[in-house]
């Protein structure tokens, strides 16, 4: 925030149409409860192609990201088949095909522990660097995100902070 005016990628939130707005929703990913964003009854791939179903050359980023997130063989199935770390993956999947300027991250949503936790992490991370991503999480998420070059933020109680 400056001032009385919240900025976010450099526009004055404020100020903006609606319009403008929609574009600039496209340049943020929010990564969160599987259940509530994805379509349970439709494929993993149908999932990631309705999400960029407007944007040229869909297939080759859906093919891409199936690749990267290694969902290639439940590409097919209904997401209410997949593991809870492959509905995370997915979920990571279609944000990340956007290329996003900035990732929000809510691990308290993401039903993961342990190694599948960190996994979906991992292929998150190698993303971000590629796509010179800046990621916002919850608290929980930081201690995959510490091996993130660069600045570390926090969202917690309203307040995002950054984090030494």
């Amino acid at each position: 925030f400056i001032g009385e005016h919240a900025r976010v990628l450099g526009e004055d939130m404020t100020a903006i149409s609606r319009d403008h707005l929609k574009k600039l929703r496209q340049r943020i990913g929010f990564i969160s409860s599987p259940d509530n964003l994805l379509f349970q009854d439709m494929s993993a791939k149908e999932n990631l192609v309705l999400s960029l179903k407007y944007r040229d050359g869909e297939m080759a980023v859906v093919d891409e990201m199936l690749d990267v997130f290694n969902l290639r063989k439940v590409a097919d199935l209904p997401v209410f088949k997949l593991a809870d770390f492959q509905k995370s993956l997915v979920i990571a999947a279609r944000e990340m095909a956007h290329r996003p300027a900035i990732l929000l991250v809510d691990c308290n949503k993401i039903n993961l522990t342990g190694e599948s936790e960190q996994m979906v992490f991992d292929q998150i991370l190698s993303l971000l660097k590629n796509f010179k991503t800046c990621c916002i999480s919850s608290p929980r998420s930081l201690n995959h995100l510490k091996t993130y070059p660069g600045r570390h933020y926090k969202f917690q109680n309203k307040i995002l902070t950054e984090v030494s």
